[in-house]
């Protein structure tokens, strides 16, 4: 029967490495709570702005909504066949307004018409 010599797993960390005193622990914490404190000064503006969650609606349908949430955008995805969007990008480039985007154009299109949908509508005969 012969027996082998197997090496140890050797740390690859001297324990002089890993362990540090508690001063220098606590010196470690003092300069991060120094450099958080600074970084709250310069965030913090003189006159704080009102946050969002304070400023409330009256509730609607048991729904609760800021009031700046009616401003915001929100995206959709809609497809169009390449003719209609080379009818529009025409448009654009010969009528359009300064700056005007596709989005811009596509939405007050859809004001308009919705508008025009809810007026009724009068029969003439």
């Amino acid at each position: 029967m012969r027996f082998r010599r197997v090496k140890k797993h050797k740390n690859k960390y001297n324990k002089e490495h890993t362990s540090m005193d508690l001063q220098q622990i606590d010196d470690l914490e003092k300069k991060l709570e120094e450099r958080q404190k600074a970084e709250q000064e310069k965030d913090t503006p003189l006159e704080q702005e009102p946050n969002i969650k304070e400023v409330k609606t009256p509730k609607k349908r048991g729904r609760k909504k800021s009031l700046l949430d009616e401003d915001k955008k929100k995206s959709f995805n809609i497809a169009f066949s390449p003719f209609v969007i080379k009818e529009l990008d025409e448009f654009l480039l010969e009528f359009g307004s300064f700056k005007e985007t596709r989005s811009t154009f596509i939405e007050e299109a859809l004001i308009r018409h919705l508008k025009h949908r809810k007026t009724p509508k009068s029969k003439s005969f």
